[in-house]
């Protein structure tokens, strides 16, 4: 049995070739080589003889496709559903694509595409098997169908307006994982039997091509053999397919093809050099004139009313250059200027795919270079978030970078929050010494003394010490004008905060929690921020935008960094730090262009033997890496750890260094669930700390520490005693010793008998 892949198409309504005649008796020909959505059904043929039939009595014009591959996936005999990338809708579809189709471990339909080559007699179709069964004797000896293409023999009435075009030859090849392989070497062996040539694109590119296109042989690959869509009186009289050979049922390409001989491996490629080396001239000339047009549509498109159109396109010198350069294949970006033809008709430009890249991510259109490829034929797809577009004209894969406008976006977006906000600060002309003793300076005042600088602000801690609490906390007493753990807020600000890596549900469950009221305003994904920035460039563009529009924000929160500025890139042994230095550094230089400060928050990597409590992380991050030299403060939030259970516990420490901070020293502070804020940890409860941390890491010294604070206040001490013995069924000893220990680091203290916090 040999099998096969039938696609019955839903979107589009009719597929592949149409031709219609207008008014004046002129023929149209276009057409939609894609599939947005259909049916896939696994479908056998008995033999060759019976394939012949699926072809001339089956297939229905502009509704039925082949596909020679088969899905990667099981398929029942109702078929499956396959839609284009951009219409999956979270549907259990599959897609036409290399992924989701392979080629059968057994028997399918090897097909081979002749179309007459440019300024060439066309072969007839006996030629055409003549020549290609002297170049392949094998053929000779198995069954063989030809057809015409789907866009022979249009008739209007009796009179025939298109002759014979395309043709295909049909065989079975034994194993379908080889005919990859097998269409490799066939191209090949063409160029060597004299039949190969290098065709020039549209845009000066140099193809390498045989008699039979090269390009059918993907498992994905569509084959509308059915026919063409005929309009307005247009009917299509094509021969039937039939076995223009017979033998074989089936062929073993592993032997019809055998892989080439190093020593006709050396004799190809200096034919395909020799080839390239005599069409150079002409396909240069071609590129000049195309890079020529391209340029003339781009000015025409960006100075629609301009006068003097060629004056304009006189002055692209490079750009054409930039052009001829992605024609010949080198890896250029498609320019911000360079335009794109979209499926639904649009003319858009780079600049416009990359400033709105949401808005075009998979977005089909047709081929950057030839948009008139097969009569304007989607042949490409835009993937706006990874900044390319891949198109598959003439049969090859081709990934195109686009431009990156990001960076002028950002000076043109500063430029807007200066209007807005106005200007940040007086501009010197002379940077003498006797000049800058009279200069004024305006400088920025923190967010929060000691605590916030006025620009960046990095915020890092393990996971789980509660970054996102005390940022909260910070954004609500920044945007009250309040004082927060001692430190003074100079000016009242509004604050925006990007709760990204926690969501909607958890943070709304803490502001209400932690009783927050300050003038904050919150982003939540999925509920009032759609998109987040895939690079830090995004994120600028994006947070110029919202300081645009509301210019009295005066903080911003991402939490977290990660979340909002794209992976960061990799840096060869370095740690979390290392890799955000990159992102911080262009943020800081955006801080103090529009005013406005940022706190980013961040994880700090884990230690490697685990969280082993209270840790200085200071210097680990801020010393190697240079992040001090980008960021104006750097807090690290850390929490002592439980010995025995590694858990976090309520007591940890603010560090904290900034370059105009007075006051550096730590912050002790403690986590209240109560109302799952941070507060300043009182005297009392830094000596019972102390107390806990010099205790032996024994799980009964600290259960009687934790007793004695919970239990202590007034209680006679051997009334005390009995109870803790009880409950926690320790030793006299090892009451008395955490006692004593306690009273002699003032956590507890002792009179007439009784113990007093």
């Amino acid at each position: 049995m040999i099998t096969y892949t039938r696609i019955a198409l839903a979107d589009p309504e009719r597929g592949g070739k149409h031709y219609s005649i207008t008014s004046e008796g002129r023929i149209e020909k276009s057409s939609i080589p894609y599939i947005n959505a259909g049916h896939a059904y696994v479908e056998t043929a008995d033999d060759m003889a019976d394939f012949t039939t699926v072809l001339n009595d089956k297939l229905q014009p502009g509704q039925d496709v082949l596909i020679y591959g088969v899905p990667v996936r099981d398929v029942a005999e109702e078929g499956i559903a396959i839609r284009a990338a951009n219409k999956m809708n979270g549907t259990d579809a599959i897609q036409r694509s290399n992924e989701d189709f392979r080629w059968p471990n057994g028997a399918t339909i090897f097909a081979m595409d002749y179309d007459p080559r440019d300024g060439h007699d066309v072969l007839t179709r006996d030629a055409l098997w003549e020549q290609l069964s002297g170049t392949f004797p094998a053929l000779s000896g198995v069954d063989v169908v030809w057809g015409a293409s789907s866009s022979s023999h249009i008739f209007n009435g009796d009179e025939e307006v298109v002759g014979l075009k395309g043709q295909r030859l049909y065989f079975a090849a034994a194993d379908g994982t080889d005919i990859e392989r097998a269409a490799t070497v066939m191209l090949k062996r063409m160029w060597l039997a004299g039949h190969g040539y290098i065709m020039i694109s549209g845009s000066g590119g140099q193809l390498i091509r045989a008699t039979t296109d090269p390009c059918m042989y993907q498992a994905s690959r569509l084959d509308f053999a059915a026919g063409a869509v005929c309009n307005n009186g247009l009917v299509q009289k094509r021969p039937d397919a039939f076995l223009i050979n017979k033998g074989s049922a089936l062929i073993d390409t592993r032997v019809a093809f055998p892989d080439l001989t190093s020593e006709e491996e050396v004799r190809y490629a200096e034919l395909i050099k020799k080839a390239k080396a005599d069409t150079a001239k002409e396909a240069q000339a071609i590129r000049e004139t195309w890079a020529d047009a391209q340029i003339r549509k781009e000015v025409i498109h960006d100075n629609p009313d301009a006068d003097d159109i060629d004056a304009l396109c006189a002055q692209k010198e490079k750009r054409k250059r930039d052009l001829i350069r992605v024609a010949t294949g080198e890896s250029v970006p498609l320019g911000l200027d360079h335009l794109l033809w979209l499926s639904d008709g649009r003319t858009v430009s780079v600049r416009e795919v990359v400033t709105n890249r949401h808005l075009f991510n998979e977005v089909k259109c047709r081929d950057p270079l030839e948009p008139d490829y097969r009569g304007g034929s989607i042949t490409g797809m835009i993937y706006g978030a990874g900044h390319r577009l891949v198109s598959h004209a003439h049969g090859l894969k081709k990934i195109y970078k686009l431009a990156d406008a990001r960076a002028e976006l950002i000076e043109a977006s500063l430029e807007r929050v200066a209007e807005a906000k106005g200007p940040i600060s007086d501009v010197v002309d002379e940077y003498s010494t006797a000049a800058l003793l009279k200069v004024h300076l305006q400088r920025s005042p923190p967010l929060v003394e000691n605590l916030i600088a006025p620009h960046l602000t990095y915020l890092v801690g393990d996971p789980k010490a509660g970054k996102s609490f005390l940022a909260m906390q910070i954004a609500n007493a920044i945007s009250k004008g309040e004082t927060i753990f001692g430190c003074e807020v100079p000016e009242k600000r509004r604050a925006l905060y990007f709760a990204v890596e926690n969501g909607y549900e958890e943070t709304v469950d803490r502001i209400q929690n932690m009783g927050l009221d300050g003038d904050v305003v919150w982003r939540f994904k999925g509920k009032n921020f759609e998109q987040e920035p895939d690079s830090v460039e995004e994120l600028l563009v994006m947070l110029t935008d919202e300081v645009t529009k509301d210019a009295s924000i005066g903080v911003i929160f991402l939490d977290t960094l990660r979340f909002m500025a794209g992976p960061p890139p990799k840096v060869d042994g370095g740690n979390a730090q290392d890799r955000d230095y990159a992102q911080l550094k262009p943020i800081q230089s955006w801080c103090q262009k529009a005013g406005v400060g940022v706190v980013a928050l961040a994880h700090t990597n884990k230690a490697q033997d685990g969280r082993g409590g209270l840790r200085t992380q200071i210097a680990s991050t801020a010393g190697s890496n240079l992040i001090m030299g980008t960021a104006e403060s750097i807090l690290t939030l850390s929490r002592h750890v439980d010995k025995d259970t590694m858990a976090n516990l309520n007591h940890g420490l603010i560090q904290r260094t900034g370059r105009s901070f007075k006051d550096d020293t730590a912050l002790d502070v403690t986590f209240e669930g109560s109302n799952t804020s941070f507060v300043m940890t009182s005297e009392h409860e830094k000596a019972a700390l102390k107390v806990m941390q010099k205790a032996r890491t024994n799980s009964c010294r600290q259960a009687i520490v934790k007793e004695l604070l919970n239990e202590s206040e007034g209680v006679p001490r051997d009334e005390l005693r009995e109870r803790v013995m009880g409950e926690l069924r320790v030793s006299r000893q090892a009451f008395h010793k955490a006692v004593q220990d306690m009273i002699a680091g003032k956590a507890l203290k002792e009179r007439d008998g009784r113990v007093f916090l």
